[in-house]
């Protein structure tokens, strides 16, 4: 038997909490979600010329989960369901590489914030994420307590 038949089929759970999330949270905002961040590494771009290198590089690009844009700002957030702590690495990445980005580049200049998305507060992160200048909130509908449940036993 397969490790895939024991476990099931994998589900893209943490793409649908970003989304709900910031449906409700955000719902006049402009959303860009699973969005590529960053332009390609310029030793890519010197060693092919001529090649479109944003379109070969996008395998060293990174994805944020979600950029909301309001009237008056821009919010980057990253969305986890268990391990929250991954996400602050992360996001510090994404937030430098934002404004690189062609997608965003009619919103360069606006306030950016930056928020760590998720459904169980561990204070054991506080003083790192404000250090990082990042932003906590917390969502955790029915579908979400059901799936900590599932992984956690």
């Amino acid at each position: 038997m397969t490790l895939a038949k024991i476990r099931g089929p994998y589900i893209q759970r943490e793409r649908r909490y970003v989304i709900e999330w910031a449906s409700i949270a955000y719902p006049t905002y402009k959303a860009f979600y699973n969005l590529r961040v960053g332009l390609a590494p310029e030793a890519i771009r010197a060693q092919y010329p001529g090649v479109d290198v944003e379109r070969l590089g996008r395998v060293f690009k990174k994805f944020v989960d979600a950029v909301l844009v309001g009237e008056k700002e821009i919010i980057l957030v990253e969305g986890k369901l268990r391990t929250p702590i991954t996400a602050i690495g992360q996001l510090i990445v994404y937030r430098d590489q934002l404004f690189t980005t062609p997608e965003l580049q009619p919103y360069k200049g606006m306030p950016l914030r930056t928020i760590l998305l998720c459904p169980v507060n561990d204070p054991s992160l506080d003083f790192m994420l404000r250090d990082a200048r990042i932003e906590k909130a917390f969502y955790r509908p029915a579908w979400v307590d059901q799936y900590l449940k599932e992984v956690n036993r």
